[in-house]
């Protein structure tokens, strides 16, 4: 084999393991956010107030930003956040659904963010 065709081999090899390693990053940002949100909620219902108020914050400002924001759960998650530091903030409330809405539309087969949104008419 030739040197040139050496290097492209070692050159696509690197691209694929950086493709897929950008891949699992993504997945695991994904998790995490429903992870944290999860855990938010839960201290949330034990009567913390500030830990999970800054969670929620967090998560938010990294969905507004656009960070990750791409995957039907990011959204889901991020409508969660929205609705743990709502408190009487119908603008909040608003934007939980919009963001319930954006993961209906990310993934269609996803039956929870529908779900959510209807929970916000009960």
């Amino acid at each position: 084999m030739s040197a040139w065709r050496t290097r492209a081999c070692l050159r696509a090899s690197l691209l694929a393991v950086a493709l897929l390693g950008m891949a699992a990053s993504a997945a695991l940002a994904q998790g995490q956010r429903s992870a944290e949100i999860a855990l938010a909620e839960a201290e949330f219902r034990r009567g913390e107030r500030e830990s999970p108020r800054r969670r929620a914050l967090t998560l938010i400002r990294d969905y507004e930003r656009g960070i990750g924001a791409t995957a039907a759960h990011d959204h889901i998650a991020a409508g969660r956040a929205y609705l743990l530091v709502a408190s009487g903030d119908a603008d909040a409330v608003r934007r939980a659904l919009r963001a319930f809405d954006a993961a209906a539309a990310a993934d269609p087969q996803l039956a929870d963010a529908p779900l959510r949104a209807a929970d916000l008419f009960l």
